[in-house]
């Protein structure tokens, strides 16, 4: 109950007096005022708090996304890093093949 409702809240003069009756109106305006006033403040703290989980959310989802092209970026450069290095071998392998097949050719040759 308000301190008003109460009679808390007064002028001082006789209740009947309208300087009294108009001073307790203009204190009810006022106090239904500050409630909405309260209360559109509470809504939208709330509205905002919901407008900031929904964002958190989004962008926990957009990290775990971006962690997925970082996890296969990782793995296609080892692949590319793998398919590099047996290109190295066997282009390797084929200079050794060529150089003993030379080698033999030249003993065969003798």
């Amino acid at each position: 109950m308000s301190a008003l409702s109460s009679g808390g809240i007064s002028t001082g003069l006789d209740p009947s007096d309208p300087k009294e009756i108009l001073f307790k109106q203009i204190m009810q305006q006022y106090q239904a005022k500050v409630k909405t006033t309260i209360d559109g403040v509470i809504k939208e703290r709330n509205t905002m708090r919901d407008k900031n989980a929904e964002l958190e959310k989004q962008l926990r989802m957009m990290q775990d996304q971006m962690r997925g092209v970082t996890e296969e970026k990782d793995a296609m450069s080892a692949s590319f890093e793998l398919l590099n290095n047996s290109q190295y071998s066997n282009e390797a392998l084929v200079s050794q093949l060529l150089y003993c097949e030379l080698l033999n050719n030249s003993n065969d040759a003798d």
